[in-house]
């Protein structure tokens, strides 16, 4: 049998899969069930098992029981801190999502205060230090569809141009289009 005759009978090799090109770390938020599913994503137990070549991240903060402006701040500060680590460990990132859930004792509008302000800290930190990574931040505590959401967070990680380094969006923003920049 010719070379040409064993490669024709031979089975195909098995279809290359595609690494994952997504982290998911943090909070195991119910509203990143559907994500955490993806094909595209790899779930991590840590920050500091995270490694490869992602391209994008997304981090899950449970904001449940925070009942103070201070208490939130120090917790969006750690996620600084995260978000520096990351650029460290994942060179090949460019853009980072974090998904803020659960019942924080505040008024909304305090809350995307806060985070939109800690969005755009961590955005200039990690463009003074590393390279310019593009921060969008989600509040979905009224979340109520996980696919949506995983496609709307698919769909910003995936866009070839961002138009802005940080943006804070509500969940209520997105229900109907996708995260504008």
């Amino acid at each position: 049998m010719s070379s040409l005759t064993t490669r024709m009978f031979r089975p195909r090799d098995r279809v290359r899969q595609k690494p994952p090109v997504i982290a998911l770390l943090g909070d195991r938020l119910a509203c990143l069930s559907e994500l955490r599913d993806a094909p595209s994503v790899q779930d991590f137990a840590n920050l500091h098992t995270v490694s490869g070549a992602h391209r994008g991240a997304v981090i899950g903060v449970d904001t449940t029981g925070y009942v103070t402006k201070k208490d939130l701040r120090q917790v969006l500060q750690d996620l600084e801190i995260q978000c520096a680590v990351l650029c460290g460990r994942l060179p090949h990132l460019r853009h980072i999502v974090v998904v803020v859930d659960g019942a924080a004792d505040m008024p909304g509008n305090v809350l995307h205060r806060i985070c939109e302000s800690a969005t755009n800290r961590i955005a200039r930190r990690l463009d003074d230090a590393f390279k310019e990574v593009a921060i969008t931040a989600i509040l979905a505590e009224l979340c109520d569809d996980p696919g949506l959401l995983a496609d709307r967070v698919l769909a910003r990680l995936r866009a070839r141009e961002l138009y802005a380094e940080a943006v804070t969006v509500q969940w209520r923003d997105i229900v109907s289009r996708p995260i504008a920049a």
